[in-house]
């Protein structure tokens, strides 16, 4: 699982990186991170590599953290954040994240980020990859077959309790190569 600290550390990289103007950022076998902002709300995702075997398991956490100094009050599913899986071209398989409709509150501080380790959930696609899909989403570890995936951490609330205020809808997509 990766540490808090290798997580700040990775996205402290990016973060430098950006700012230098760089080229856009390719794939290496090394971490991958991303971030977004909104409103008073940072999410960002980072996973340990970004080139991994198909056997290996993929290792992440997404982090939800305060801009604004004190503490939030905010409600949404009970989930905070879901995790969506796409294949980049080959057999183009999609699993989305299960979102329940029960407003939660939830309470974040500016000293005490959220952070969400990668997780599945999603339904059953049926047709031609459906076992793939059983046999993905009973797996306890994220392991994909061969080819390019987006990893997308997905985070949807609302700024304000019950359901009332600004709805965020954050998305962070970091890409993994999986190779045979």
């Amino acid at each position: 699982m990766i540490s808090a600290m290798r997580l700040l550390s990775t996205l402290a990289l990016v973060a430098v990186l950006a700012a230098c103007g760089g080229d856009a950022p390719t794939a290496t076998a090394g971490p991958a991170a991303a971030s977004t902002t909104q409103g008073r709300f940072a999410l960002s995702f980072a996973i340990e590599r970004s080139t991994v075997s198909q056997s290996a398991a993929i290792a992440g956490a997404a982090t939800l953290t305060l801009l604004a100094p004190g503490g939030a009050t905010f409600s949404g599913s009970s989930t905070l954040v879901g995790f969506e899986f796409a294949e980049v071209g080959g057999k183009a398989r999609h699993v989305v994240p299960v979102w329940d409709d029960v407003c939660a509150p939830h309470r974040l501080t500016t000293n005490t980020p959220i952070v969400v380790p990668i997780a599945k959930s999603g339904t059953v696609v049926e047709g031609p990859d459906a076992a793939w899909y059983r046999t993905f989403l009973t797996d306890p570890l994220v392991h994909l077959p061969s080819g390019d995936w987006d990893i997308t951490a997905l985070a949807q609330f609302f700024d304000g309790q019950n359901c009332v205020g600004q709805k965020l809808d954050m998305r962070v997509t970091v890409r993994v190569h999986v190779t045979d």
